[in-house]
């Protein structure tokens, strides 16, 4: 007797390959901007260099119900550049970067001292855009990863529980009676 052809059902490859293209296109997003933050920090360790001061050095606590609580590294630091004295709070290129570990955040900003003198890069075409360490932040893109890997591998299972037959029968179709099933 010959193989009988599966049927799939339409609404069911539909959301299996939607969960494979959100998560191609969550790991795509990550990689653009992953390789957006890399440009724009060797475009900023190129930046004219201006002496500055930091003003404040601080870790914020931020509670979240929903998970980890995170740390944030505040400083604020004032530098003179394009002839006006400006101020600046952004420690790396990207978002602002936040960590699950206290001691972590504490470790970002330990070389920062109210008082201490800086080096601060500026955007000559904005110098109000400065950092302090011309280097990408990690920050906001590992969740987005990891979700999508997991819409990537579900749906890859979804589509194999659904093509493989199954080795202990149940694969027959619903309009029938099966006449594969063990005697």
């Amino acid at each position: 007797m010959g193989a009988m052809p599966v049927h799939y059902n339409p609404t069911s490859l539909m959301v299996i390959a939607g969960m494979i293209a959100a998560g191609v296109a969550m790991i795509g997003g990550c990689i653009w901007a992953w390789w957006h933050r890399v440009q724009s920090a060797a475009a900023a360790a190129e930046w004219p260099t201006a002496d500055g001061e930091i003003r404040s050095a601080e870790i914020v606590h931020i509670p979240d119900s929903d998970g980890p609580d995170l740390y944030e590294p505040r400083i604020l630091y004032r530098y003179r550049a394009m002839g006006g004295i400006r101020e600046g709070n952004r420690l790396k290129v990207g978002a602002t970067t936040q960590y699950t570990e206290r001691l972590a955040a504490e470790l970002a900003i330990r070389p920062y001292r109210p008082g201490d003198r800086v080096k601060v890069f500026y955007d000559p075409a904005r110098p109000d855009r400065s950092v302090l360490e011309p280097v990408p932040s990690p920050t906001g893109m590992q969740q987005w990863l990891i979700m999508g890997g997991f819409l990537i591998l579900a749906g890859a299972y979804c589509f194999l529980t659904i093509s493989v037959p199954s080795p202990f029968g149940g694969d027959c179709p619903r309009d029938r009676p099966c006449t594969n099933q063990p005697d």
